[in-house]
């Protein structure tokens, strides 16, 4: 008989089993005993330390997996209490080093030379152990300082196994629980993504020189170089940065430097990030960041990157300004055209939670609001609608409290709210590449011609199903007002499309017909339907481009 009510693979079970009796050892048992048929001991003692603090220690002792899942549980309030996320915003992943023998081993197996032949010092004490590797200082042969990055042995069987069996009790739960607001296995589907990309160290490297490119031009921000000759999917070779880490701040104090003026730094750096590249830091933590002067800083350790694509970015800054013009229909709007609604979606209800979160904001200067408050209040009402967000959006959300969480550490009075819109004002030709804008005008335009070429054999094919009583018709009646202004503007632009169409067609017909009189070489009415064209066309255009539906 099954002891557990999970099914997991043979090679897991022991580890599940230690999974089990590390929650009871915490006493988190509400947990253990939906998974198990065991009867489970109860420690009292361990129930004087508050719930909060047990989970945190807890999922510190089970390793990397509940490390990143705990880090990602810290940005879901809409899952676990405000006091429990943000005790497991805390979760440090910092272990006890393995033996440095077993370092060597690795390195010598992976790069296919022995330490002798590549360095001249190797630091045998790691100057930091994490949950997946572990960090030595070195010096190439070369002379150069680097930083040897070398992944734990084994990590890699216990992470999959650690997935498995969390794949298992999301499966089981979700089960349980159908009708639930939460979907457990989308959440460990996140985890799974996150933390198989910092196993891949080839995969480290190529983001690191990706952001080394990106800020080839930019003098405020290092990226260290990566050294590929004795780089693998296991062994990371990079050069050694220069300057204090964030997180010592008396020593940055004591150098003189301007505390404020980092913090900004660290804010603007990572705005340009995600405005301007399209990839972003995903763990931006006070350890990943150095401080080199008052004007420069270093970043390090790409393990985690987030990619943002053309659509996504143009959501990220829609929702930016809508936070500072306090705009519903902008953020829902932004949420259609990234395709994040359904029909299920209730938008009456979705706007009226955002009216409601605008409002609050309307009552606060923008500079005495805390971003990690209004992004933990928006993501608690895009899970309660059930509104599709891609994974690199909630990464970008966890990125951008641990971003404004170091800009406090280093200015208590620093506001990553400010800084944002102080950025998207300097830089608005930069985000808003007009250029580019007037592409995309042009290609809606192509669209819609092409749109209206197809409309009679669209209209033919709906015409033959309804014959055929062969379609069914869903209708939901949602401020049916705006749905009757957005189809008039629609029909309208569509209107105007057709007619700018045609008179294209005709100008260049008049073009070629030679009749008197002639403007500039060219036959009057040629000239004058071109004239009438092209107003068209530009109004429609400029129309389409600034146009916001209400």
């Amino acid at each position: 008989m099954d002891i557990f009510k999970i099914h997991v693979k043979k090679r897991n079970l022991l580890r599940l089993s230690k999974i089990v009796d590390t929650f009871v050892k915490y006493g988190i048992y509400e947990i253990a005993d939906r998974i198990t048929y065991r009867m489970l001991p109860r420690n009292r003692a361990i129930e004087k330390i508050p719930f909060e603090n047990r989970v945190r220690q807890c999922f510190q002792e089970l390793g990397p997996t509940f490390i990143k899942f705990g880090q990602i549980l810290s940005t879901r309030t809409d899952i676990i209490p405000e006091r429990l996320a943000y005790e497991l915003s805390h979760l440090q992943d910092d272990v006890e080093p393995f033996e440095t023998a077993k370092a060597y081993q690795i390195f010598e197996d992976e790069i296919g030379q022995p330490l002798s032949d590549v360095f001249v010092k190797f630091d045998p004490v790691p100057i930091a152990s994490a949950s997946i590797g572990q960090a030595y200082s070195a010096v190439l042969k070369n002379g150069s300082e680097v930083i040897v990055k070398i992944q734990r042995p084994g990590i890699e069987d216990t992470i999959e196994s650690d997935l498995d069996i969390l794949f298992e009790i999301a499966r089981f739960l979700d089960k349980r629980d159908e009708e639930g607001s939460v979907s457990y296995t989308e959440v460990i589907e996140e985890i799974s993504r996150s933390i198989m990309g910092e196993l891949n160290y080839l995969q480290e490297g190529r983001n690191t020189e990706k952001f080394k490119e990106l800020y080839k031009d930019d003098p405020s921000v290092y990226i260290p170089r990566i050294y590929w000759d004795y780089t693998s999917k296991k062994v990371l070779t990079m050069e050694r940065v220069n300057g204090i880490p964030v997180r010592e701040i008396e020593k940055i104090k004591g150098a003189g430097y301007n505390i404020r003026k980092i913090a900004e730094l660290g804010a603007f750096t990572f705005m340009k990030q995600v405005f301007l590249f399209g990839y972003f830091h995903g763990d931006p933590h006070p350890s990943n960041i150095f401080v080199q002067s008052d004007e420069r800083i270093a970043l390090i350790d790409f393990g985690v990157v987030g990619h943002l694509d053309r659509h996504l970015m143009k959501f990220v800054r829609t929702l930016f300004m809508s936070f500072i013009r306090q705009d519903v229909d902008m953020v829902i709007d932004g949420l259609g055209e990234l395709h994040a609604l359904d029909s299920d979606t209730d938008y009456i209800g979705l706007s009226r939670e955002l009216g409601a979160m605008f409002n609050e904001l309307y009552l606060n200067p923008l500079e005495n609001v805390q971003l990690e408050e209004i992004l933990h209040r928006f993501m608690n009402i895009i899970y309660k609608f059930h509104v599709r967000l891609p994974a690199d959006f909630t990464l970008l959300v966890k990125a951008l409290i641990t971003i404004e969480g170091v800009g406090r550490q280093l200015d208590p009075e620093f506001k990553l709210s400010e800084a944002a819109s102080q950025f998207l004002l300097q830089n608005l030709s930069d985000i808003y590449d007009y250029r580019s804008m007037i592409k995309e005008g042009f290609d809606n335009v192509k669209n819609s011609v092409w749109n209206t070429v197809r409309i009679p054999n669209q209209l033919s094919k709906i015409l033959k199903k309804l014959e055929n009583n062969d379609m069914d018709l869903k209708i939901k009646f949602v401020e049916t007002q705006k749905i009757r202004n957005d189809i008039n503007y629609a029909s309208n632009k569509l209107s105007l499309s057709v007619l700018v169409a045609a008179m294209s067609i005709s100008s260049a017909m008049f073009m070629q017909i030679d009749i008197k009189p002639y403007i500039f070489g060219m036959p009057f009415i040629g000239f004058l339907t071109f004239t009438i064209t092209a107003i068209l066309g530009f109004w429609l255009l400029f129309s389409t481009i600034f146009h916001r539906p209400r």
